[in-house]
């Protein structure tokens, strides 16, 4: 059974909140809950033996924002996780208010994108989802952003210490109506990407090793081109080690892809799963604890 813990969250004030990451951004250990504030301030919400207390500083808060999701992960190798915050103040196309890339330098968290060497870089077409991203498989994590009615962005850090976006050069630098994003292992060994896209099809960037991606999902049959969709999770819903699919048609059938052993997809979404709704986010999990997600 299910129960309402909303009440351990100490200060909870109705406001909109998009994405959430799990991520230890204080350094002790434990997972906080990064919260994205759309109108308002984000969020840390730490556990402190009774309830969860916002810990979020002045930086982290950025009150005023428009934050509509968010990654963590160590993007500049130093052993701790830095955070992408996705903000859009537009529906689509150009936007105000950029993103920001938060590291945690020494006693203070410093925004990347505002160092005069990276300004160059910054996003500032609205998107709506953020991955990470291990390209080369080396450890080394990049940022991927789904941007909406421009090119989608790939930011790594470079020999110099710059942020680039290294789209282009891995063959990633589409332009769609971008949504859901994740990043696995699902048709090769290294992280490959899978996009549910708005007014058109899904991509499902293959990783070729080399640095560069492939567009491969209507080979496999996960281009879906005439649904518009939302969130997505990757889990292994049928036991044969390999990932599947599962996302979310804002007002269309939602799907439930199976991968299988030919590579190829075919959607089993029972009725009540695929019957239309309007969705926003798909989480798979065991919840119930027997064993099967």
């Amino acid at each position: 059974m299910f129960q309402d813990c909303s009440s351990q969250i100490r200060f909870n004030p109705p406001a909109l909140f998009y994405g959430v990451a799990a991520c230890d951004l204080d350094r002790d250990g434990a997972f906080e809950l990064f919260v994205c504030g759309f109108r308002g301030s984000n969020r840390v919400l730490k556990w402190d033996g009774q309830t969860l207390v916002d810990q979020a500083d002045d930086t982290l808060a950025d009150a005023g924002r428009m934050a509509i999701g968010v990654a963590a992960a160590d993007f500049d190798g130093d052993g701790q996780e830095e955070l992408y915050v996705l903000n859009t103040d537009t529906f689509g196309g150009r936007k105000r208010f950029g993103d920001r890339l938060f590291d945690w330098q020494g006693s203070r968290w410093v925004d990347l994108f505002s160092l005069p060497q990276n300004q160059d870089a910054l996003n500032l077409t609205a998107g709506r989802s953020v991955a990470c991203v291990d390209r080369l498989g080396q450890g080394s994590y990049g940022f991927f952003v789904a941007n909406y009615g421009g090119p989608m962005r790939l930011y790594e850090l470079g020999p110099n210490q710059m942020i680039a976006d290294v789209a282009p050069e891995a063959r990633l630098n589409r332009v769609t109506g971008g949504r859901g994003l994740v990043a696995v292992p699902l048709v090769s060994q290294r992280m490959d990407i899978f996009a549910v896209n708005e007014q058109g099809p899904n991509f499902l960037f293959r990783n070729r090793g080399d640095g560069t991606f492939e567009e491969i999902a209507a080979e496999v049959g996960l281009a879906d081109p005439d649904e518009h969709g939302r969130g997505v999770a990757a889990v292994d819903l049928d036991g044969d080690g390999r990932l599947d699919l599962l996302y979310g048609n804002w007002e269309g059938p939602h799907r439930l892809w199976i991968q299988t052993p030919s590579g190829f997809f075919k959607d089993v979404a029972p009725p009540e799963l695929a019957r239309p709704s309007r969705i926003r986010t798909v989480i798979a999990a065991d919840f119930d604890n027997d064993g099967y997600p």
